[in-house]
C-alpha cells in the first residue's frame, strides 16, 4: 500500500512538472505563442496533478510512520 501511494505521488509530482513546463528549454518562447486558455488549462491540470502528487506522498509518509 505503502508503494502504491508513493508511485501515485511520484507520478503526480511528474506529471505536474511536465505541464508546467519545468523540462522545457524554450518556456519563454512557449509563452507568448500559447493562448490564454491553453496556460490556464495547463496551470489547472499541473496544480491538481501536484496535489494529487503532494497527497500521495503525504499518505505513503503516514502509513510508513504508522506501520
Amino acid at each position: 500500500m505503502i508503494t502504491f501511494f508513493l508511485v501515485l505521488g511520484i507520478i503526480g509530482v511528474a506529471l505536474s512538472a511536465v505541464f508546467l513546463g519545468v523540462t522545457s528549454s524554450s518556456s519563454r518562447g512557449d509563452y507568448y505563442s500559447e493562448t490564454n486558455a491553453h496556460h490556464n488549462f495547463r496551470t489547472k491540470v499541473a496544480l491538481y496533478a501536484g496535489a494529487i502528487g503532494i497527497i500521495g506522498f503525504g499518505a505513503a509518509g503516514l502509513l510508513y510512520y504508522v506501520f
